[in-house]
């Protein structure tokens, strides 16, 4: 057998004229493109699910593969996927990533999508999926998904109802007026969680704006004022929004390339200016809440940072417990008792209370008398 190559390149780089192989090249030639092509092959039957996280990769591409896949494989295995495909990523570009799967389950699936999400990744499927939802079909659509959160998902609906907050905000819109809108809608809701659910979901969006640029884009400090707009607001969202602050100023931090130490300094000597006790208490609850992902999930360096939080035994202890909680609701138990380890009497028992049950019940466990 003889091929004709149609152009043949010399060493220098000038064309010639074609010719006729010999065996020995065709056989030579044939190993080659056989190489190249299974080469090829295998390098996209291992990492074509991770390229579209790789650095820079545009966001609408990345919604664009994920929905090709939940269209072709559907939405839980397309999520097993995508999980796989961040499983290296730190958590914040895991939550970030999770909202562009969110998109792209709206997209494909709509509504019915909304039971393929769940807790990992900071919840930024459910986040992104129900924000895209409520913006399209407006504040009417708010009922039907809190009943759908709160049976197709319970006993985790919590999560669902966290990611109706951040949609409701991205409807209302993101001035102080459209917030206090956007939190009157909270108690509508079919179940809520008081911690973790509608509010907090609400304050997420406000302050980090993650549904509106489809990424962190953190809120500005407006002239220096590091506690906006929670001195304005009054009962239990005022109470949440204090409990939210730490969560935006480390996102603040981290954009200014601050180690996650210095961050955790600077949150620290914020909490510790408010005046009132109660709202000191729960913005040190707050910083717990950014320890876990801020520390990689390493339950020993999750204690390191609560230690160096404060040097009040009472806020180390509030900042653990939040941590505790915060792996208990990513689904690792096992880490959770262990941010507890070391403690003893009733610090050892309401730390482990939060450790091991949902976080809407957490907010009840009565306090220990601590300095």
């Amino acid at each position: 057998m003889i091929f004709l190559l149609p152009v043949v390149v010399s060493e220098n780089g000038e064309f010639m004229s074609m010719r006729r192989l010999t065996r020995k090249e065709v056989v030579i030639f044939s190993i080659a493109i056989c190489l190249l092509v299974l080469g090829t092959t295998g390098f996209f039957a291992l990492h074509g699910s991770t390229l579209p996280h790789m650095p820079g990769a545009n966001v609408q591409a990345q919604i664009a593969y994920w929905k090709s896949r939940i269209a072709q494989v559907g939405g839980k295995a397309a999520y097993q996927e995508f999980a796989t495909s961040v499983a290296d990523l730190s958590p914040n570009d895991q939550h970030t990533h999770a909202h562009e799967f969110g998109a792209a389950l709206y997209k494909e699936a709509g509504l019915s999508g909304i039971s393929v999400c769940d807790e990992r990744f900071s919840q930024g499927c459910f986040h992104e999926f129900i924000g895209e939802a409520v913006i399209a079909h407006g504040f009417g659509i708010v009922h039907t998904l809190s009943e759908e959160c709160a049976s197709a998902i319970a006993p985790d609906s919590y999560f669902c109802q966290h990611g109706i907050g951040h949609g409701i905000l991205a409807l209302s819109g993101y001035d102080e007026a459209s917030l206090k809108k956007a939190l009157a809608q909270c108690p509508l809701l079919v179940t809520d969680d008081p911690l973790n659910g509608c509010y907090t979901g609400i304050f997420m969006e406000y302050y980090e704006r993650d549904v509106l640029n489809g990424e962190d884009s953190p809120r500005p400090v407006g002239e220096n004022d590091w506690f906006a707009p929670c001195n304005d607001l009054s009962g239990i969202s005022q109470y949440l929004c204090f409990y939210s602050l730490p969560r935006w100023w480390h996102q603040l931090f981290v954009h200014q390339h601050e180690t996650e130490e210095d961050a955790l300094k600077q949150m620290s000597a914020l909490c510790t200016k408010l005046q009132d006790k109660v709202f000191l208490d729960i913005c040190f609850s707050g910083i717990g809440h950014v320890v876990p992902p801020s520390a990689g999930y390493d339950a020993s360096r999750s204690i390191m940072f609560c230690n160096e939080a404060s040097a009040s035994p009472r806020y180390r202890l509030l900042c653990r417990a939040e941590a505790a909680n915060d792996f208990l609701d990513e689904g690792n138990p096992a880490n959770a008792r262990s941010v507890c380890e070391g403690l003893t009497g009733a610090s050892l028992a309401y730390c482990g209370a939060y450790s091991s049950i949902t976080s809407e019940k957490s907010i009840q466990i009565p306090f220990p008398h601590l300095p």
